[in-house]
């Protein structure tokens, strides 16, 4: 397991956020929505200016009786905001990434930061991606909020989340993944019940071996077909179209470039 960090501002307690964000006195550059959890972006509170994350997995307002259920039900966490910040809304979290005016196409990996939505937990950021530092951002892809791409003449690197950590994977871990995205949750259940030796875990969604890293062959996968004939199954990707995809990645955009969110089934 990793190490976390629960975030118990020193500075704003969870109070004094709600009201905060609840007041007229609430003043923030803009405001970014995603799937369970809203930023309140370049928030001027005093002499600070400051991200306010506020996640939908607990109300404000829960009455909280012991120090561990406040643990489990913090709904706000804070960082310090930069002069511009790209959110990627990653499935069970969100992954706060900083930019300059200088240089506002490129991203910091070297200072990104990861919230798992329930709980408003601080995540790790991996070494391996802490040592990425500045990539250009129109070549980022986030595939079903699960996989993040990176694409550049020089290397590719393909990251995600396990154990609440933001980790960098091989690229044939990745490739895999890629194959086995669009199985639905009865499908992957039913290969950890068949393969139950392999240890694989969800990990954001995704089935791997957090300590092997062995995810669901095709080889695995067609085997469990077999022994369920007459059952519905659905279907791996035995054909991606890697040309395809490797003119998304590739794809060179003027300016400041975006997060591009990509769905699987258009692989």
């Amino acid at each position: 397991m990793s190490n976390l960090k629960k975030v118990i501002m020193v500075e704003f307690s969870q109070e004094e956020l709600h009201r905060f964000v609840e007041s007229e006195k609430c003043r923030c550059q803009s405001i970014y929505k995603g799937k369970g959890f809203t930023v309140y972006v370049r928030s001027q509170v005093d002499a600070d200016v400051i991200n306010i994350f506020a996640f939908d997995n607990v109300s404000a307002r829960t009455k909280v009786v012991t120090e561990k259920i406040y643990q489990k039900n913090l709904k706000f966490a804070v960082e310090k905001s930069a002069e511009k910040n790209r959110f990627i809304d990653f499935n069970e979290y969100v992954i706060s990434l900083p930019s300059s005016k200088e240089n506002p196409e490129q991203v910091d990996f070297s200072a990104a930061r990861l919230y798992r939505k329930k709980g408003a937990v601080i995540g790790t950021i991996s070494p391996k991606v802490l040592h990425l530092g500045k990539e250009h951002c129109s070549k980022l892809v986030v595939i079903n909020h699960k996989l993040i791409i990176i694409c550049n003449y020089y290397a590719t690197k393909v990251l995600c989340v396990i154990e609440d950590e933001l980790r960098v994977i091989p690229l044939n871990v990745a490739e895999q993944l890629l194959r086995t995205l669009d199985l639905n949750r009865k499908t992957l259940e039913g290969l950890v019940a068949s393969y139950h030796l392999e240890d694989w875990t969800f990990q954001n969604g995704l089935l791997i071996n957090e300590r092997t890293m062995s995810v669901p062959s095709a080889l695995q996968f067609y085997f469990y077909k077999s022994c369920r004939r007459g059952k519905q199954v659905d279907t791996i990707k035995a054909n991606m179209d890697f040309t395809k995809l490797l003119k998304i990645l590739s794809r060179k955009e003027n300016g400041d470039g975006q997060i591009s969110y990509i769905d699987s089934k258009h692989i």
